[in-house]
């Protein structure tokens, strides 16, 4: 089970292995950079987004459905989630488009899950941590719906979804060892006269 740091550090993952698995391709795959976008950047038609950029960009998170069934009482277990990500190239050239995009989805098939060798150290990880790739079906409907919010225009995707990013419960902190007490007290019982 990871910490909080889990959701970004996967994303930061992906989009590493996806960088370093491009470089050895280098020069067989036209020229790319690679980035984790936000939703203000990817809904942001004033952002100017360099030619030839595949993005990661995470348009939703759900509770994963296994974990919600097994949970009976108060959460003792992790939060299970979905991270639902949209690859994107950026580029006005059908072949970069169409080269980079099929690459890419190839490269998640045959690497379809990133164990703890493969992520970002910050959010703790469990050893025996595993994150699944999967393609993901997406309507019509929605992914208009999608492109039509981020103000930019339709372009060709890949959705996919990782599953499942275990959050777990951190120690809570604690204070200060306490190393003495002050305590009065006063015993305010008269005395009676015979």
């Amino acid at each position: 089970m990871a910490n909080h740091l889990a959701i970004n550090a996967f994303a930061q993952s992906l989009r590493m292995f996806l960088q370093q698995k491009h470089s050895l391709f280098t020069p067989a795959l036209p020229a790319a950079t690679f980035e984790v976008f936000s939703s203000g950047h990817f809904s942001s038609p004033n952002e100017v987004i360099p030619d030839a950029t595949v993005t990661l960009f995470l348009h939703r998170i759900t509770i994963n459905n296994h974990l919600r069934n097994t949970r009976q009482g108060p959460p003792v277990g992790p939060l299970g989630l979905d991270l639902h990500f949209l690859l994107t190239v950026w580029t006005d050239v059908a072949q970069t488009e169409h080269t980079l995009l099929g690459w890419a989805m190839r490269e998640l098939h045959y690497h379809a899950f990133l164990d703890v060798n493969s992520l970002a150290p910050e959010a703790n990880w469990e050893t025996d941590e595993v994150v699944s790739l999967f393609p993901e079906d997406v309507s019509a409907e929605e992914m208009a719906r999608i492109w039509e919010a981020t103000n930019r225009g339709f372009r060709l995707t890949y959705p996919f979804v990782a599953r499942i990013v275990r959050l777990g419960q951190e120690e809570t902190p604690t204070g200060a060892p306490v190393v003495a007490s002050r305590f009065t007290f006063a015993d305010n019982l008269e005395e009676t006269q015979p």
